[in-house]
């Protein structure tokens, strides 16, 4: 997933959190029962948050793993060009 695939994910669950939380707050229910909303709300918003953020560091890993295994293949080869991941070519 790109970076602004993730921020756009992040703001969408940040967004409906607040939202729900507005819609709780005007909501005419007891205090116990608004509090009980915004608990259980804020419990689902962090677990969501905890999987977008597990995602994005097994992403993260995966990336710098492949990074760090074609750097340990190459390494060593005067021909290899870091910028392009492949071989300069000749001319």
């Amino acid at each position: 997933m790109k970076n602004s695939a993730g921020k756009m994910l992040l703001g969408t669950i940040i967004g409906g959190a607040i939202g729900a939380i507005a819609g709780i707050m005007f909501a005419p229910d007891k205090g116990s029962v608004t509090r009980k909303k915004i608990t259980d709300k804020a419990k689902e918003t962090s677990d969501n948050i905890k999987e977008t953020v597990t995602g994005k560091y097994a992403e993260v890993k995966e990336y710098v793993s492949e990074k760090l295994d074609k750097k340990k293949n190459h390494n060593g080869s005067p021909e290899y060009h870091e910028e392009t991941a492949g071989f300069k070519s000749e001319g």
